[in-house]
């Protein structure tokens, strides 16, 4: 059947659909000005090649899309009909967070980065269903390689609810039977997140410039995990508790699989130390 994989306990064969997926692929990117080539380019970003994933015990790979506008703009300005439609990837993001995005930081701010991010964006609206089956296959082929020992992250970058656009994926099992883990964060109220969240899909929801304590308080005491941006370093974030609530050092690893209900401390960066989403580091 096209589309589909057959699993071994250290490979996973490639479909002819699949293969002719990455086909459709590889002739789309040429519009974004990259060279054709015939072999398979990945779409999920390798373990090594993010820094904060990479920190991780579990190899971790990351669906790494044009957060904001951005694939919408680029489209738009350079004439490419196909992505003049692609919807907000971050639908809920407030003004800081769009001021302040990390999607410039480290290899990110290279161009080629850039207009990667936006070509697969784009790929994953124009081609929903060969987006999903290349992203089901690179999932089921990190989970047969690893055991299963492994992790994925579908918004590096952006917002999207997964859990409806890809609902496949979150049925992917390793080869000792085990579903895969996957992981994210996100502005989305966990009123909308958790109608549809398959359990082995973790969300740590974030705090933004308009999230009071008492908010961030109640989404703990609902059982959820609250990332809070602080306005300190990292090696001061190794408290266990914040305005009395269980506290974790977040930049320490991404691994946010294993958080119970708490607050998930990150240090404010570069032009996020001055905004007024970056809050008090308190103890008490």
């Amino acid at each position: 059947m096209p589309g589909t994989t057959k699993v071994t306990s250290a490979r996973v064969y490639m479909s002819d659909g699949v293969r002719d997926d990455y086909r459709t692929y590889a002739e789309f990117r040429t519009q974004f000005g990259f060279v054709h080539r015939p072999g398979v380019v990945k779409i999920l970003t390798q373990p090594t090649d993010n820094s904060k994933l990479d920190k991780s015990a579990l190899p971790t790979w990351g669906l790494s899309l044009a957060p904001h506008t951005i694939a919408r703009d680029y489209c738009r300005s350079h004439g490419i009909e196909s992505g003049y439609s692609v919807p907000d990837q971050c639908p809920h993001a407030t003004v800081e967070c769009s001021a302040n995005c990390l999607q410039a930081n480290g290899n990110g701010r290279y161009e080629s980065a850039q207009l990667g991010r936006i070509c697969k964006t784009v790929f994953a609206h124009t081609y929903p269903e060969a987006f999903a089956r290349i992203v089901e296959h690179e999932v089921r082929s990190n989970l047969a390689t690893t055991l299963g020992e492994c992790l994925h992250r579908l918004n590096v970058l952006s917002d999207r609810r997964w859990e409806v656009l890809l609902p496949r994926v979150f049925k992917l099992r390793d080869p000792l039977g085990r579903l895969a883990r996957f992981y994210d964060y996100s502005k989305i109220p966990p009123l909308v997140r958790e109608r549809n969240r398959p359990t082995n899909y973790h969300l740590t929801y974030s705090a933004t410039e308009h999230t009071t304590v008492d908010a961030i308080r109640s989404m703990v005491d609902a059982g959820h995990s609250v990332a809070v941006v602080i306005r300190a370093k990292a090696s001061e974030l190794d408290v266990s508790t914040w305005h009395g609530m269980d506290a974790t050092n977040g930049d320490l690893h991404d691994d946010r699989t294993q958080d119970d209900a708490g607050v998930v401390l990150l240090s404010a960066k570069g032009t996020m130390r001055r905004s007024p989403m970056a809050k008090e580091l308190a103890t008490a």
